[in-house]
């Protein structure tokens, strides 16, 4: 046996000597993927089954690929030298050198970085008579940028598929900028793979050619893939089907419940297939036929539950399957709750409410006006009852077994002045002494309460803590309903995020300081994408409802399903649920995505679709996987060794809610993998986090650990910000790790400007760059006039520069300064020529 397959665990060496036909290889974190990638790669090499050339590695990242060279050279014992191994990107910009011609460029294009990127859509927009401060160059960016994931050129952009961007506008621009592209000879990194697929597509004799050059393909993180890249690897492999997959596949439904179909039959779940027609609502009680765009299908061991409405209509589901559930006034019938209630830095309490409060001229909820008084962060529903001694006696009972306060947070006010309640000093100082953290997290665990998912979240006036409202069906003129996506402020911090984000928000007149954000998008894929980058720059509370028979309904996870709640009913009127319960019998469990509307009726109730259709089609390549390659080969790989004992079984607690799932169990790969258990902390804002974790720092400090052993690791890069500041009032040294890579500089893109000039005179925008840099006198004037003599004449404004000083068009130092420039091209032009190479000098 050879070395480097002794090392191997049995599930490892089978993915690694599964050579021929496709093999999908089902890896989380931990569990060696790297390994078998690598192992696998060499093994082909040593074993004579192909040379270096012939095998294509695909990564996400320059760093994977550095590694897997590294591991593979250290395996053949030689450096591996002509592979194909690197990224999307990089692999397919190697290819378009060789095709570019193709698709209108010359192999010595230059791909544009995003700063670039949108420097130039901004030019085609301000030509195309765009307002850019109504519709922002980055929105154009994004939607671009999506046609290409999707695999979408300019010309097979449907009207359907079309955006409301610049009132209609974005096919146009997007064809416009695409020619702007080929006439400078660059591509952007969205065209890089969109050009090699349809490649691909229009010229079969290419195609071929690559496929007879691969007779081996290896893939990473494939269940990250877009469509377009899931389309270029299934055109490569269709001839050798020698194609190796790695990734991580990590609701619904029982079996048996009856789905009404478009012609009004009911056929159970188990039974409905792909492209059946089912009946779904689109929104303002109108319901009409849907396509079944997929099937998710698996076995859940889990209790399930079951929700029951006043007319003995039943549903059950896993308790994470999200249904249509509110409280609607003047619908709901009056109950009465226990509740649990968060405020910032008082912690929790207990509590018990009305659904609708007395003495008010219309009905007020409850507990939303509780939270109100208090100045409360959330509130979990944790029991519904017909009358308000039963609430008292949970709200008692939960007070008792878990140590729970219920003091108020905000004294009362009444006859009586010299009561507990009624002195706020005495309270904020007992609600701070308790710790009700843990007792919380207790309570919630025991009553399949969500920390993360409270039935209420006030929005604060100042902006500390934001509601981004995303309403299905909001707007159901047409043949598909539009959703609608809105956050609104009145704080400068807040505005300025949502422009960073791209986003132009609505201002208001009689209040400048307010401000709001709104759009409307028929696909859901938009609308996260939208979420993802607002969330990127704030703290938001995202809160999901629909329009169906006209009034909102929130959307719910079963467990959140409260008695008392309407749900919406295929007769066109809300029902009340009058009881939520346990199913202790296991058994299979199914879910539909439906087309456009994301909904279906099962039992005469309308409920929502699976997730995974708002994430986009990426997790689908991977379910997909045995699909496309029907002899296809599954190995899991479930031996984890880089996580102790505690952090797996954590993991899959968490990881076994995923719906759709593939399916595996990891499970320590050492014999030593006992280690600490896994504490989990339920923190409401990015302040309070930090506070705790410099407290912890500074525990960690005094016991003696030094600080290069503390990391804090953060999704994303604005997350740092409380850390930093917390760090630094507690003046406790750091260093943040990350930033701007290399390339992405300033000074670095403004040296490859140059360079670019230098390697291809008609780049424009490199040109532009550095045509004032560093200031040399050059204004808006001087850049006017070489840009009107470049379209006259239909010559790069490198060429246009030179006319501009020969002429009469500019005098003075404006002049002076430009001719040295181009003096300056001409020297390092010609030191180029004659030596082979250039040296950019520091007088740049």
């Amino acid at each position: 046996m050879s070395d480097y397959l002794a090392r191997l665990n049995p599930e490892q060496r089978a993915a690694v000597e599964t050579l021929d036909g496709p093999l999908l290889v089902l890896a989380g974190a931990g569990t060696g993927k790297t390994r078998v990638l690598t192992t696998r790669f060499a093994h082909l090499l040593k074993s004579g089954r192909a040379f270096p050339g012939q095998v294509l590695a695909v990564t996400f990242t320059n760093k994977a690929a550095r590694e897997m060279r590294e591991r593979v050279s250290a395996i053949l014992g030689a450096p591996a030298e002509g592979l194909w191994l690197g990224t999307f990107h990089a692999l397919c910009a190697r290819m378009l050198r060789r095709h570019a011609e193709l698709v209108g460029l010359t192999s010595s294009f230059t791909i544009l970085d995003p700063d670039d990127q949108l420097r130039l859509l901004k030019q085609v927009m301000e030509a195309g008579g765009i307002d850019l401060k109504r519709w922002p160059a980055q929105g154009l960016m994004a939607v671009i940028q999506r046609w290409k994931d999707r695999g979408l050129p300019p010309g097979r952009v449907t009207a359907a598929e079309d955006t409301d961007f610049a009132a209609g506008r974005a096919r146009v621009l997007y064809g416009d900028y695409q020619d702007r592209l080929r006439a400078l000879n660059c591509a952007d990194f969205g065209d890089l793979m969109l050009h090699m697929t349809e490649i691909f597509r229009a010229h079969p004799e290419v195609l071929a050619e690559w496929q007879r050059r691969f007779r081996y393909i290896l893939v990473d993180e494939y269940q990250d893939t877009n469509l377009v890249q899931y389309l270029w690897l299934r055109l490569l492999a269709q001839a050798s089907h020698n194609i190796c997959c790695v990734g991580d596949d990590d609701q619904c439904l029982a079996s048996g419940s009856l789905v009404t179909m478009a012609d009004g039959s009911s056929r159970p779940i188990e039974s409905v297939r792909p492209d059946d027609m089912v009946l779904s609502c689109f929104g303002g009680g109108v319901f009409r036929p849907a396509r079944v765009a997929r099937v998710h299908r698996r076995r859940d061991n889990r209790s399930l539950l079951r929700i029951r409405t006043a007319s003995g209509r039943t549903l059950v589901s896993t308790p994470e399957h999200v249904h249509f559930a509110d409280f609607l006034r003047e619908e709901s019938p009056q109950k009465h709750f226990t509740y649990l209630m968060y405020k910032r830095g008082q912690g929790y309490r207990l509590g018990t409410s009305q659904l609708y409060t007395d003495a008010v001229r219309k009905p007020v909820i409850g507990f939303k006006q509780r939270c109100l008084q208090e100045g409360g962060d959330a509130v979990w529903l944790v029991g519904a009852f017909d009358n308000e001694p039963d609430a008292r006696e949970l709200e008692h009972l939960l007070s008792l077994r878990f140590g729970i306060t219920t003091l108020p947070f905000v004294a009362r006010r009444g006859k009586s002045s010299n009561g507990l309640v009624s002195d706020q000093a005495r309270l904020d100082r007992l609600h701070r002494t308790l710790d009700s953290e843990p007792k919380a997290l207790a309570l919630m665990a025991a009553y399949g309460l969500d920390p993360a998912a409270p039935h209420h979240v006030p929005q604060t006036v100042t902006g500390r803590r934001r509601n981004l409202i995303v309403t299905l069906y909001a707007d159901h003129r047409g043949t598909t309903p539009m959703h609608r996506i809105a956050l609104s402020g009145n704080d400068g911090e807040g505005l300025a995020a949502v422009q960073e984000a791209g986003f132009v928000p609505r201002r208001y007149r009689r209040n400048a300081a307010n401000w709001r954000y709104e759009t409307l998008f028929r696909g859901m894929e938009r609308i996260e994408e939208i979420r993802r980058r607002l969330q990127q720059n704030l703290d938001l509370q995202v809160v999901r409802k629909a329009n169906l028979l006209g009034k909102a309904l929130t959307l719910r996870a079963a467990s959140q399903v409260r008695p008392g709640m309407m749900v919406a009913t295929i007769d066109g009127a809300h029902e009340v649920v009058v009881s939520v319960e346990k199913v202790p019998e296991p058994g299979e469990v199914f879910d539909l995505d439906i087309d456009g509307t994301h909904n279906f009726v099962a039992n005469g109730i309308v409920t929502h679709n699976s997730i995974y259709s708002w994430r986009g089609a990426e997790i689908e390549n991977i379910l997909r996987f045995e699909q496309d390659f029907p002899a296809a080969r599954v190995v899991r790989l479930e031996a984890n060794y880089r996580s102790t004992r505690p952090i797996l079984g954590a993991a899959a607690g968490l990881i076994a809610h995923n719906k759709g799932r593939l399916g595996k169990t990891l499970r320590p790969g050492r014999n030593d993998a006992e280690g600490e258990k896994v504490e989990v902390v339920a923190l409401w804002d990015s302040e309070e986090e930090a506070r705790m974790v410099g407290e912890r720092v500074e525990a960690a400090q005094r016991a003696g650990t030094s600080l290069a052993e503390v990391a804090i690791l953060v999704r994303a890069g604005f997350q740092t910000r409380a850390f930093e500041e917390r760090l630094i009032t507690l003046g406790v040294p750091y260093r943040v790790v990350g930033g701007l890579k290399f390339y992405e500089r300033a000074e670095i893109r403004d040296a490859m400007a140059y360079l670019r000039v230098l390697n291809q005179p008609a780049d424009d925008l490199a040109f532009e760059r550095i045509v004032n840099l560093p200031k040399r006198g050059l204004g808006d004037t001087a850049l006017r006039r070489m840009h009107e003599i470049a379209r006259a004449e239909g010559i790069p404004m490198l060429a246009a520069a030179g006319r501009l000083v020969a002429g009469s068009g500019l005098a003075g130092r404006a002049r002076q300064a430009l001719t040295e420039l181009l003096q300056g091209f001409d020297r390092w032009r010609a030191a180029l020529d004659h030596e082979g190479h250039v040296v950019v000098a520091a007088t740049l």
